[in-house]
């Protein structure tokens, strides 16, 4: 107390904090709003059809909002009011397994769900078109690790024309692996990353703009001059040679 009192009269300024209160549920606004009540008056809820899934991902998307589940997709729309006049219907019986595994190109949504992958322009119809690699979205005996499905995401790559969904396989904890899809051509190809990586961007660092994935301790660029696994090894290479050599090599 002596020492609080001695600098705050030099002009310190000096914030005592015995006990606070930390507002996790935004109560203050909240109270402020509604007052003191026993529940929360959220009369402007709507409710999402009850079909065993729980809410992955929301989308902005062809004058719809675009809720989607693991296994179904509800679009809702209103007319002036939300509150008043809007309403939510089925879509399509397709999903996504979560927020960070659909992409809008060229006013087509790309969506990742259980059964594959799909693509709709926002009509009632779902075309699937991961037919080449089918095998690894198999029920029972694919390759794919749902259970890390919270950790999938996926990177578009407009200057290459390209969309990777990196994906858990079996026996893994995050992405190791991307599936990547040419869709102009439909063309499919799987990427054996050697980290583990947990997110992705599409950046520039002095060089054509490409694909970039990062873990816990770095950030690994890919670009057009070569593809990410390419890049991903060459870190992994010089990552070794200081760890395991003692050289650290430096540009």
């Amino acid at each position: 107390a002596h020492i609080a009192q001695s600098v705050i009269q030099q002009d310190f300024d000096l914030t005592i904090v015995n006990k606070m209160e930390v507002d996790h549920g935004l109560t203050v606004p909240l109270s402020l709003m509604c007052g003191q009540p026993e529940a929360w008056p959220f009369y402007s809820s709507l409710s999402i059809p009850e079909d065993g899934g729980r809410l992955t991902g929301m989308l902005p998307f062809a004058s719809f909002l675009w809720l989607f589940k693991r296994r179904r997709t509800y679009r809702l729309s209103g007319q002036s009011d939300p509150s008043r006049d809007a309403f939510i219907f089925e879509a399509l019986g397709r999903g996504c397994v979560n927020h960070r595994c659909h992409a809008v190109v060229e006013e087509q949504l790309y969506s990742l769900d259980e059964g594959g992958v799909y693509r709709t322009s926002g009509g009632d119809a779902a075309e699937n078109v991961s037919a080449p690699i089918q095998n690894l979205f198999r029920a029972g005996d694919g390759a794919i690790n749902w259970q890390a499905s919270r950790y999938f995401f996926c990177v578009v790559d407009n200057q290459a024309q390209t969309i990777r969904w990196y994906v858990t396989f079996h026996g893994e904890y995050l992405p190791r692996h991307s599936l990547a899809l040419h869709y102009p051509t439909g063309k499919w190809w799987v990427d054996d990353l050697p980290v583990s990586v947990g997110a992705g961007c599409i950046g520039r660092a002095g060089r054509p703009t490409g694909a970039w994935a990062g873990d816990q301790e770095a950030v690994f660029l890919g670009s057009t001059g070569g593809t990410l696994a390419n890049a991903v090894k060459a870190v992994d290479y010089f990552t070794t040679l200081k760890t395991r050599q003692g050289l650290n090599i430096v540009a």
